[in-house]
């Protein structure tokens, strides 16, 4: 059966080919989808069929005259494919709205997300040519998307896991120096390039030390291996854990191999063994603030898998006694990570990002005199100011300062919309619909309400504040 839809496939592509020679778009276009819906991990014919449609609109960057009037419908059918992470949908319907604009941005990150998503479905039944094929074109698709948006950090990171996917480490660390310099405070790409340069050399080395690329196993391989408990490896190459215990046993005083298999280990959510070697790591650097981080993650992720089971388990048997542990847990780890980030603070006074998520700590214990102050300088950052503005909002309600209140809201609808931050955008305008209310400002809070009921009729008590508002006039 495969091999008849590649043969058909096939033929569709040299129709389509002979059809662009002579300057048939629309059948050349027609052929080549026909190609891609029957083999749609072919990269080539993603290719051709992207070219064809450029050609179409004579390489005009647009596409279709009115292309975002005729590309509302499928935008709304890209959300429902998503929300439902129904992978072969969202492959289609992008397909369909780059044949009206072949170069918009969204429209090929969607398609870039889809292969992304049957890639790891493909893997899950371990067809691995299949996988393949898709990595490809999300990789094509991304690197399209990223010419039109090259700042988009979720696109350069989405592009960067899939190239690590693929053991590209170069391209994968290109990526993350790119992350780098559009946030040069987040510690996180740093950290990528530094554990990828690693694997890159422990990659080299492996192959160097295989004695046929037989001997090579796939990282995913290695992956399950690991998760089992059952890595074996006889020889350098076969197994990357094994590997790097190896290196300990020959180098027991160097920190960077206990580093990297628990780094390994990490990723395996094997935290113990990860917890265990952080440890010694940081007891061979002398106490290294950067190892002593990743310990401290390890154990802020354990608490949040403890939670996870004990509401689980409150969840199917909710007793008393189940409740009280989940909630418990829950107190245990906020209590621990304000711990954690209050250190981090202090330690990364420019890092407006770690401010606001510490002050979103403080607010869940009640703490508003605390977080006040971390918020203000929170939102000097730009790319936080919207949230920062919200929550300085809250704040100055439970601390009873309804005018304070009202001016940070305020100006935090200039940074918000519905459309990008849907939940935080219709909390904001409903405490600014209450606060006026209270304030007997009448025209302002059924302003307030008007424009929330507009975008969720349902929300709270909007529409029977608004009917009381209305009435008085009445």
């Amino acid at each position: 059966m495969a091999a008849d839809k590649n043969k058909i496939a096939g033929d569709c592509w040299k129709r389509g080919t002979e059809a662009l020679g002579k300057a048939n778009w629309d059948y050349a276009i027609e052929m080549f989808r026909q190609s891609v819906r029957l083999v749609p991990d072919n990269k080539m014919y993603r290719e051709t069929l992207r070219g064809a449609e450029e050609k179409k609109y004579g390489n005009n960057g647009t596409g279709a005259k009115m292309a975002s009037a005729k590309l509302m419908g499928v935008r709304g059918k890209v959300k429902k494919a998503r929300l439902t992470k129904n992978w072969d949908d969202l492959d289609t319907i992008a397909e369909d709205g780059l044949a009206v604009n072949p170069w918009d941005a969204q429209l090929n990150k969607d398609l870039g997300d889809a292969c992304a998503g049957r890639a790891e479905a493909a893997l899950d039944v371990s067809n691995e040519d299949r996988a393949s094929g898709f990595q490809l074109i999300a990789i094509y698709s991304y690197l399209r998307a990223l010419k039109a948006t090259p700042n988009d950090r979720e696109l350069n990171r989405s592009l960067a896991k899939l190239y690590e996917d693929r053991r590209d480490y170069r391209a994968a660390i290109s990526c993350w120096e790119k992350l780098r310099q559009l946030d040069p405070l987040d510690p996180v790409p740093r950290s990528k390039c530094s554990q990828l340069a690693a694997e890159s050399t422990i990659d080299h080395a492996n192959f160097e030390d295989a004695k046929s690329t037989k001997d090579l196993m796939a990282d995913h391989e290695v992956a399950k291996r690991i998760k089992s408990g059952h890595e074996v490896a006889d020889g350098p190459g076969m197994s990357l854990e094994a590997d790097l215990q190896r290196a300990i046993r020959k180098e027991p005083d160097n920190k960077d191999h206990y580093l990297k298999l628990a780094d390994l280990y990490m990723r395996s959510k094997q935290l113990q063994e990860a917890k265990q070697l952080y440890q010694q790591a940081l007891d061979l650097s002398g106490g290294d603030v950067n190892i002593r981080e990743k310990l401290e993650d390890v154990e802020l992720f354990e608490f949040e898998k403890a939670i996870t089971e004990a509401k689980t388990k409150a969840a199917q048997n909710p007793t008393p006694e189940n409740k009280k542990l989940a909630q418990q847990y829950n107190a245990k780890f906020v209590r621990r990570k304000i711990q954690v980030l209050t250190e981090r603070e202090q330690r990364y006074p420019s890092d407006m990002r770690l401010k606001l998520e510490l002050a979103a700590l403080q607010m869940r214990c009640k703490e508003y005199r605390i977080a006040i102050p971390l918020l203000q300088k929170a939102v000097t950052d730009t790319r936080v100011r919207g949230e920062g503005l919200v929550r300085l909002g809250i704040c100055f309600i439970e601390d009873a300062k309804p005018q304070l209140a009202r001016h940070q809201l305020e100006q935090s609808l200039n940074e918000i919309d519905h459309e990008t931050h849907p939940k935080m955008y219709k909390e904001a305008v409903y405490l600014l619909g209450t606060i006026c209310e209270q304030a007997q400002d009448w025209a302002e809070a059924e302003k307030y309400f008007s424009m929330l009921l507009a975008v969720d009729y349902g929300y709270k008590d909007a529409v029977a504040r608004l009917e009381r508002i209305q009435a008085r006039g009445k």
